[in-house]
Parts: C-alpha cells; structure tokens; sequence
C-alpha cells in the first residue's frame, strides 16, 4: 500500500478534484492503519462531493 500511496499521490497533485484517487488513498491508508490520515481524505471527498456514499 505505500508505493501505491505514492503514486496515486503523485496523480492527485495533476488533478487535486479525483474524487477516485482521494478514495484509493484513503483506502491505502486503512489498510496501513494509518486512520488520521485516511480521514484526512475521506473528508475531502464529503467536501468535493457532497453526494459521496461517505456521507
């Protein structure tokens, strides 16, 4: 899961909005029991995407 953080990322600094990539960081995150920091961007996504299933 690191080197997967790494490049999504690398790929979430070309386009900051990717409500997928937010996802699959946070995901990343959680599997690494890193829960602060998943969080982190499960609340950007609530924040872009109103909407989100994560509401």
């Amino acid at each position: 899961p690191e080197k997967a953080i790494e490049v999504y990322d690398a790929a979430l600094r070309q386009n900051n909005r990717d409500i997928t990539l937010m996802k699959k960081i946070g995901e990343a995150y959680i599997k690494t029991h890193a829960y602060t920091k998943a969080i982190k961007y499960y609340e950007a996504i609530v924040k872009a995407e109103p909407q989100s299933e994560l509401r």
